[in-house]
């Protein structure tokens, strides 16, 4: 029996074995928690990744921080987003 919405546990459990049983229960609870992954996640949805201070890129990717800084302002390495304050 193919799991659908319309299924009603009752009918799931009318397979003749025991295997059958539970290879529909398998298949609608699959159904089921597919149908939840799509309603609470969707295909098209992204996650983004915050902003990281100059102290947590250093730290990140190994350097101080004062390092970090200096090449920022030579020119010769990524520029900071500057904000308020």
């Amino acid at each position: 029996m193919v799991p659908s919405p319309s299924n009603t546990a009752a009918e799931l459990h009318n397979a003749s074995t025991p295997d059958e049983t539970i290879a529909a229960d398998a298949r609608a609870l699959s159904a089921q928690l597919q149908a939840m992954r799509e309603r609470l996640f969707p295909p098209v949805s992204q996650k983004t990744l915050r902003s990281f201070t100059s102290g947590e890129a250093a730290r990140l990717i190994g350097v101080s921080d004062g390092y970090l800084r200096q090449l920022s302002l030579a020119g010769e390495g990524p520029q900071p987003v500057v904000g308020p304050g």
